[in-house]
């Protein structure tokens, strides 16, 4: 079976990243892992991303966190650690 990785790089995202994952867990992609790039946001992006990971641990993910670089190094770094 072929197994995707989602990056998302994330950068002060607060206000959609939970939607934004719940979309992704939505989709009938069984083999898929998710992989965050916090890209050193300053508001609560990363509790937001660790409390719905906390509370899905079925789902194979990681959260990576950056000072920021900017959302193209984000996705560089995202792949870098990909599976």
């Amino acid at each position: 079976m072929i197994k995707v990785s989602i990056i998302i790089p994330c950068y002060n995202a607060t206000t959609y990243i939970d939607n934004c994952i719940k979309s992704i867990m939505k989709d009938e992609l069984k083999e898929k892992e998710i992989i965050i790039v916090n890209d050193g946001s300053t508001d609560s992006s990363l509790s937001v991303v660790e409390n719905y990971f906390s509370n899905n641990k079925d789902i194979d993910s990681q959260i990576i966190t950056t000072e920021n670089k900017g959302v193209s190094e984000a996705r560089n770094i995202g792949v870098e650690h990909a599976k």
